[in-house]
């Protein structure tokens, strides 16, 4: 048909409807108007808010019988749908501030549909929101069934409908870039395929967390499971708000200096059905445990109680330091405030006392030891100023060599008992200076008060037995001089006692007491450098003497005290000449030394026996040293200088002037 055809048509049709409807141009000039109206009306409301009365019933519809929803700021736009200002959701019937509130929400909303309004959301896209707590206090005293029997609306129903947030605050912690999908039904929260970010965007240590989340608000119950990577300390807040804090304590002992570690965890946590379990997986580079620097740090964590979180286990643990591993289990009881341990360590034995809460500090260890080291231990440990007596380790180690002020220890072996009151390692079997020893080995820290024990100031009290001890490796240890020495052979053998404090690493020679005998066999004893001027003096005054001092065997008994090491009865025995005498040595370095040169050995009937008879002869070869014992001065009692008595300052005495 062409366009004239056409034009007649609808010429001859309006002139029949115009005969028969007379007011059809009124008609059409009123719906014209009711249309323009109504388009104006719509671009009113889209330009401006809702007015108060659409809002005060849309807050009813999204309202229930446990929660009161209320709006600020409501607008209709054609692109984005139902626009808020700011959103606040109260229990009711019971004072409280919002448990969430959100800022510039925009809700893509199918405005054909029959449904209900919560029912035609399809997607809700939040600028910022804030969810106060996840353990609230409940205003319907009433269990699933009489809440379903008596048609109680809890939450409305909501499928599946897409959430993102740009930014977040989520129990005290920020949170951003938020996408979940989020669906509602009877008293139950559940969020799918949640992915948020909690650092800002493009930060280089980027923490992240994937997982599943359902919350049922009447019986107060959460089950949550995810992983990421995020630092413990992002998760305090939300422990804190279960209850957590003794946990978090714990916790706060792990710091991740450099990249977030991998984290995986499962909460079930309801009160009303005691119900408390929390599963934590952490698997981290490098890592500070209570202080003590590691390369890396695999754990896995499971806090749980009946009546309340009462336990922290941690098992599974392995921690890798350069020097070797740390694996074991803790486990922590936050009602007693005890943590009991079974670790097996190949690192510094001052980093796994430090790493297990024995001592503060690694450096306030006293021992210096050298690699490899093998420690295993079990016991319990308190965690809090109350609980600080509840100590209690048992244990043995093995270690190549330790070094105690300048004493090397090697192929050391022994049995750890540690209580409140002592340290104690037993059975201690190790080598020093070639020879064998053995030993126990009491240590006692000063207890400070309101902080427990302190290894700031310890007291040491050891036993020991040496036997077959190399003469030229203790010579060599206590000499400086680097000048070649002359070979003096022979085995050493003591036993005896000390006992003294340490401050810190510097030990107190102030507090040192003890006892000791000491002998000396097949050795060259006038090649030791102390009697290097005895040697001396006799070649020079008793011309040929010196060709019969092959004197083989010392013998002495030692006493400690008084800033110094006094000894009596001192026997340097031979076959021709024997030396008797007595003196002491301080710890100043001087030394006043008194001896008496004899005839033949004093260990036979006719040595002894010249010794009274020659008696007066003898009195001409008493003989006295005294001076810094590597500048010893050498003389006669009765034809030298007499007496030499030492002053307060070179026997170290405080106070001195």
């Amino acid at each position: 048909m062409d366009k004239q055809h056409l034009r007649r048509h609808i010429l001859v049709g309006y002139k029949f409807y115009r005969k028969k409807f007379p007011h059809i141009k009124l008609t059409i000039v009123a719906l014209f108007a009711v249309v323009l109206i109504c388009a104006l009306f719509l671009l009113r409301i889209i330009a401006k808010e809702l007015p108060r009365g659409w809002v005060d019933k849309i807050e009813k519809e999204l309202s229930t019988d446990a929660f009161s929803v209320e709006l600020d700021g409501v607008s209709i736009s054609l692109k984005n749908g139902l626009c808020i200002n700011d959103v606040a959701v109260y229990p009711k019937r019971i004072p409280h501030r919002p448990i969430v509130s959100a800022r510039q929400v925009r809700m893509d909303i199918d405005f054909f549909s029959t449904k209900p309004l919560v029912s035609k959301l399809q997607s809700v896209q939040i600028d910022s929101f804030e969810l106060i707590s996840v353990s609230h206090k409940s205003s319907l005293s009433k269990d699933k069934e009489s809440v379903k029997n008596e048609g109680i609306k809890i939450l409305p129903v909501l499928k599946n409908v897409s959430l993102q947030c740009r930014r977040a605050r989520i129990f005290e912690t920020n949170v951003f870039d938020i996408e979940a999908y989020v669906s509602m039904h009877d008293t139950t929260i559940s969020c799918n395929d949640i992915a948020l970010k909690l650092t800002k965007p493009n930060q280089i240590d980027e923490q992240q967390l994937t997982g599943n989340l359902k919350y049922d608000l009447l019986i107060n119950r959460l089950d949550f499971s995810g992983d990421g990577k995020l630092k413990t300390e992002t998760l305090y807040p939300l422990f804190e708000d279960l209850g957590l804090k003794g946990l978090n304590r714990e916790l706060e002992k792990i710091e991740f200096p450099s990249m977030s570690p991998n984290v995986s965890a499962n909460i079930k946590y309801s009160p009303n059905e005691s119900i408390y379990n929390l599963d934590l997986n952490v698997d981290s580079g490098h890592v500070k445990y209570n202080g003590v620097d590691f390369v890396s740090l695999v754990m896995y964590l499971k806090a749980h109680g009946k009546d309340g979180w009462s336990n922290v286990d941690i098992n599974s643990l392995v921690g890798r330091r350069p020097e070797g591993m740390l694996s074991g289990s803790l486990y922590i009881n936050l009602d007693t405030y005890v943590l009991n341990f079974d670790v097996i360590s190949k690192i510094r034995p001052g980093h796994m006392l430090a790493a297990v809460g024995v001592i503060e500090n690694e450096e306030l260890f006293p021992l210096d030891v050298e690699l490899p080291c093998q420690m295993s231990a079990s016991g319990s440990v308190g965690i809090s100023r109350s609980t600080s007596e509840a100590l209690n380790i048992e244990g043995n180690f093995t270690a190549r060599s330790i070094n105690f002020n300048g004493l090397m220890f090697e192929d050391a072996s022994g049995k750890v008992d540690m209580d409140y009151e002592s340290w104690n390692v037993k059975g201690i079997e190790t080598t020093l200076y070639n020879g064998g020893v053995k030993g126990d080995i009491c240590v006692t820290p000063e207890y400070v008060p309101n902080k427990g024990l302190s290894l700031e100031k310890v007291n040491f009290a050891v036993n020991f037995d040496c036997n077959n001890a190399s003469v030229d490796s203790f010579i060599n240890a206590f000499t400086s001089e680097k000048a070649e020495k002359e070979a003096v052979s022979g085995v050493a053998n003591f036993n005896g006692y000390l006992n003294f404090d340490i401050a810190g690493k510097k030990d107190d020679l102030r507090t040192m007491v003890g006892a000791a005998t000491i002998s000396i066999e097949d050795a060259m004893i006038y090649r030791i450098p102390i009697f290097a001027g005895f040697t001396d003096f006799m070649a020079r005054n008793v011309p040929g003497l010196d060709f019969i001092l092959t004197q083989s065997s010392l013998k002495s008994e030692l006493t400690i005290k008084d800033y110094g090491v006094h000894f009596k009865n001192l026997l340097i025995d031979g076959p021709a000449i024997s030396v008797t005498g007595y003196g002491d040595l301080w710890f100043t370095g001087h030394l006043d030394a008194f001896l008496r040169v004899n005839l033949l050995s004093q260990e036979t009937w006719v040595g002894k026996g010249l010794h009274y008879i020659l008696f007066p002869i003898s009195k001409m070869f008493e003989l006295q040293a005294y001076g810094p014992i590597n500048e010893l001065t050498w003389t006669t009692r009765t034809l030298g200088l007499g007496d030499k008595e030492t002053t307060p300052e070179q026997r170290g005495e405080t106070g001195a002037k």
